[in-house]
C-alpha cells in the first residue's frame, strides 16, 4: 500500500519493520505523501500500522471501534498508532459531489501525512486539505473539503 502512494521504495524486513528498498522508485508516486512517508520513517518515532474493526486493547482509547481509520498519537513515549478498518469504511463526500466509499489507501494516507507527521512537526494544518493534495497526485477522487478537520 505504502509503495503505491509513495515514490520512494520500502520492503518489510523480518522483524516486521520497514526500510527503504534502495534503487526502487515508483515514478507515479505522489510527492507529498514521499515527503511525508520518509519524515516518518527518518523520525525518532515508533509508528505501528495494524488492520481491524476495533483498537488494538493496548491503546487506551475512548471507543474501539473504527470507521475507516483511526490514529493515536503519544508524543511522550515517542509512540503513534495507526489503525485501518477491514471493512467498516464510511461513504464518504467527493469535491464534486458525488459519494464514494473511502479505501485503506486513503485512510492511510490521511492518517500518516494528515495528523501523524503533522504532529511529529508540531505543525497544526488541515488533515483533509493534506489528503487531498496526495489524491490529486495520484489521480484519485479527492475528499469535500473540512475546514475544522485540524490535523490534532
Amino acid at each position: 500500500m505504502i509503495n503505491q502512494m509513495s515514490i520512494l521504495q520500502y520492503k518489510i524486513t523480518n522483524d516486521g519493520k520497514l526500510e527503504i528498498d534502495a534503487g526502487t522508485l515508483n515514478r507515479n508516486g505522489s510527492e507529498t505523501f514521499n515527503r511525508d512517508m520518509l519524515y516518518a520513517f527518518c523520525s525518532d518515532f515508533d509508528i505501528s500500522i495494524s488492520f481491524g474493526n476495533h483498537v488494538p486493547d493496548y491503546i487506551d482509547a475512548e471507543s474501539p471501534e473504527v470507521f475507516g481509520g483511526t490514529t493515536y498519537f503519544y508524543k511522550d513515549k515517542k509512540e503513534a498508532f495507526i489503525v485501518l478498518a477491514t471493512t467498516n469504511y464510511p461513504k464518504m463526500r467527493a469535491k464534486d459531489g458525488s459519494y464514494y466509499f473511502a479505501s485503506s489507501y486513503e485512510t492511510f494516507c490521511h492518517e500518516l501525512a494528515g495528523h501523524i507527521v503533522p504532529e511529529i512537526k508540531n505543525e497544526n494544518g488541515n488533515a483533509v486539505s493534506i489528503e487531498n493534495e496526495i489524491c490529486q497526485q495520484l489521480g484519485w477522487i479527492e475528499r469535500e473539503e473540512e475546514p475544522d478537520h485540524a490535523s490534532f
